[in-house]
């Protein structure tokens, strides 16, 4: 995903004309505003990004972030993947989670670690849909500094929801971000129990948070 996203980014830039923003959009994303709104809006944040960066997030997040580093995963070509050092009991997110719904995952011993700068600096999370400013994109593909960060992320855990927010909180933009990535989900567990939502609609085999609540008119 987070490839995809880079090359669609590299494309931007080499196009012949020069952008304001790039929206970075889910195939389940619709806008709730018009596109004369949209534009009036952004038209006031040229030159800002906006990337949701999680703060505070308490105990819960501090596990999940260092759970997430302390995993090191090789893609293969986009046919499954390798959890490096760790077995399928120390590694449980190999099933309808994180790696399982995207290739299957084998298991081995190899001389790869974590990138030692994910140790010397704070690592950032948050959604990985955001609204990129042109400048921002620029140092995100073409400046050396952001090319360090994206190494470090190559063979990271779900870095799909970190490598903006890291990059970002590390740059010379952090200052004009704003926290927010314009977009309005409603997850279940926002009502408490989630599971108690997937088995009103029918899906009694979810034990997980597995996406938003559908939206409908009423």
């Amino acid at each position: 995903m987070v490839a995809i996203a880079l090359d669609a980014i590299a494309t931007a830039l080499d196009a012949p004309f020069k952008f304001d923003f790039f929206i970075q959009l889910s195939d389940a994303d619709l806008s709730l505003r018009t596109d004369t709104e949209l534009r009036a809006f952004l038209a006031r944040m040229r030159g800002r990004s906006m990337i949701n960066v999680h703060e505070g997030g308490g105990t819960t997040l501090l596990e999940a972030n260092q759970f997430i580093d302390a995993h090191t995963i090789v893609e293969c070509g986009g046919f499954g993947f390798v959890v490096v050092n760790k077995t399928s009991v120390s590694f449980p997110l190999t099933a309808g989670c994180c790696i399982g719904r995207s290739g299957p995952a084998a298991f081995a011993r190899l001389p790869l670690g974590r990138h030692a700068f994910l140790d010397e600096f704070s690592v950032h999370t948050g959604s990985q849909w955001a609204v990129l400013a042109y400048d921002f994109c620029h140092y995100l593909l073409r400046d050396p500094r952001a090319a360090r960060w994206l190494l470090a992320f190559e063979r990271r855990l779900v870095p799909d929801e970190a490598l903006l927010q890291t990059v970002a909180m590390h740059s010379p933009f952090k200052s004009s971000l704003l926290n927010h990535n314009l977009r309005w989900i409603y997850w279940p567990h926002q009502d408490g129990d989630a599971g108690e939502y997937w088995n009103r609609i029918g899906n009694h085999t979810r034990d997980f948070v597995g996406g938003p609540k559908a939206l409908a008119a009423t």
